[in-house]
């Protein structure tokens, strides 16, 4: 039952995949992976519970389970995420059509907030009582891997893999199945997040544009003078905001309200490590460059472009 498990998960997973890759709450990165937990009682080594070259030859990713299976999920959930009539996120019209096709029942172990997740994975891999699956970033990924607690799915990933599952992670070159394999073994499902989700970009309304006639930025300038015209013709009532920016201004990946494009300008990247002109490396956050971001920044909380109350905004409170 439990390798059936694995199997309903990595079908699930396959049908997802284009969902997930848009819509991480924790941070968005190539390195997070989804884990199954393992059976501590099973015995069985990996060659044994292995699939025969006829199985994968009769392989279906998409295909439904023989006899009824119920996965546990732990997730992280936007609360700002709004459903259809009486529907919610564990009974919505896109968890009852992969119920239905996969024969699987789906269940929260845990659901919470996007920015409670990571502490929610740490206390329940560290009270050990996992749920057969949940996405976990790099460092829990190996946590997990050396205490036994998750799956070898080298054989389950080889069999089950769809052909469009397969296109993704090759167009990473290797990276991303690399990233979950340990001693030549594939412990998770990794996520592949589209390169493009990594560019920051700008939103403004075109309509006040016309408006107040102003022509699209070209320069951060530009965006300054913007925001300034917006917020002094209140185009969006009394409480018109400038640049929408939450607590985290820095993202290793992506995010929807940063400032990563700041630092940007400046050259400096912070919480990453890079190779300087000269062959030596440098840590971004210590940079002069990035005081520099940071002095731009400041300003722009001063002259009103940013609210100071950004530092206690999180990305829930931007939605």
């Amino acid at each position: 039952m439990k390798g059936k498990k694995i199997i309903a998960l990595l079908l699930a997973i396959a049908l997802l995949l284009g969902c997930t890759a848009c819509g991480n709450q924790d941070g968005g990165s190539s390195s997070s992976q989804t884990a199954s937990a393992a059976d501590p009682s099973s015995k069985e080594s990996s060659s044994e519970s292995g699939a025969s070259s006829a199985q994968t030859a009769d392989a279906e990713p998409y295909g439904p389970m023989t006899e009824r299976v119920t996965l546990t999920i732990g997730r992280s959930e936007d609360a700002n995420v709004s459903y259809q009539s009486g529907e919610n996120s564990l009974d919505n019209y896109v968890v009852r059509y992969m119920s239905e096709s996969l024969n699987i029942d789906y269940q929260h172990a845990f659901s919470v907030s996007g920015d409670e997740f990571t502490n929610k994975v740490a206390l329940t891999i560290a009270g050990g009582d996992l749920p057969d699956t949940m996405t976990v970033n790099e460092s829990q990924l190996r946590q997990l891997v050396a205490a036994g607690l998750i799956e070898d799915m080298t054989d389950v990933m080889n069999t089950y893999m769809s052909d469009s599952l397969r296109e993704l992670y090759e167009t990473t070159d290797g990276y991303a199945l690399k990233s979950a394999t340990f001693d030549g073994r594939i412990m998770a499902v990794p996520n592949v997040n589209a390169g493009e989700d990594a560019i920051p970009m700008l939103y403004i309304r075109q309509d006040w544009l016309k408006e107040c006639n102003l022509e699209a930025p070209k320069t951060m300038e530009d965006v300054i003078n913007i925001a300034k015209i917006f917020k002094e013709k209140q185009m969006g009532g009394e409480n018109t905001c400038g640049l929408l920016v939450q607590q985290e201004i820095v993202t290793v990946g992506n995010s929807m309200y940063g400032l990563d494009a700041v630092f940007g300008l400046h050259d400096s990247f912070p919480e990453l490590w890079y190779t300087r002109d000269d062959g030596t490396l440098a840590y971004g956050s210590v940079e002069p460059q990035t005081k520099e971001a940071l002095a731009d920044i400041r300003q722009m909380v001063a002259d009103g472009i940013i609210e100071p109350d950004f530092a206690v905004r999180d990305s829930d409170k931007c939605n």
